[in-house]
């Protein structure tokens, strides 16, 4: 992109734009009286389908390289600006993880799919933090704006009593869980699970 274009986003954008003939601007959805549309319409392309598709690769590959490092300060800005190409390259990009299954969302059990995880804002309480990291649950947690855009895609689930109910079923044991984590689970799964339904999952300290 030109120089001079700041896009506040984590990364650099380079491709073959479509600029102006001083070199000093993209063309983009903010120009008026342009009789040729054609220009406007290769750089929208590039933003909505080509640029989204390069940044999930690129989240996979960083993934892949250093699996036990948390790399969401790479992903898209919030930037929610129809008057800019790149306005909507972070609901893009999720859009792009998700539907292709791709495992780059960080937990601390590993990276994994949208699907596979639970989603939970990254100002969770740190205690709950520190018991779902005992339990090896995968909780992904975000900030806030990425974490409107990732509740919009099909197979998302949120943490909550239920489904994190379920993943505790699916464990074959907790007895490596601190009489700490217990407790605030089990503060959790009680505002929703019925205490005969707790009693198999070896929580009560």
């Amino acid at each position: 992109m030109c120089s001079s274009d700041l896009t506040g986003l984590p990364v650099h954008i380079h491709g073959r734009f479509s600029i102006s003939d001083d070199r000093s601007r993209i063309h983009g959805p903010g120009e008026r009286g342009v009789q040729d549309h054609r220009p406007q319409e290769w750089n929208k392309f590039l933003f909505n389908q080509v640029i989204p598709t390069a940044w999930a690769n690129l989240l996979w590959k960083i993934s892949g390289a250093y699996p036990t490092e948390n790399h969401f300060h790479l992903w898209p800005s919030n930037i929610l600006d129809t008057q800019q190409l790149w306005g909507n390259l972070c609901p893009a990009v999720v859009e792009q993880i998700s539907q292709n299954r791709v495992p780059v969302w960080y937990t601390d059990v590993g990276h994994v799919t949208l699907e596979d995880g639970l989603l939970a804002s990254d100002t969770t309480m740190l205690k709950r933090k520190t018991a779902f990291r005992e339990a090896k649950i995968p909780v992904i947690f975000v900030a806030n704006y990425l974490l409107d855009q990732a509740r919009r895609q099909v197979g998302s689930r949120n943490l909550e009593p239920r489904t994190l109910y379920e993943c505790l079923q699916r464990m074959e044991s907790l007895d490596h869980l601190s009489r700490q984590s217990r407790l605030v689970i089990l503060e959790i799964l009680l505002g929703e699970i019925p205490l005969t339904d707790l009693g198999a999952l070896e929580l009560f300290p």
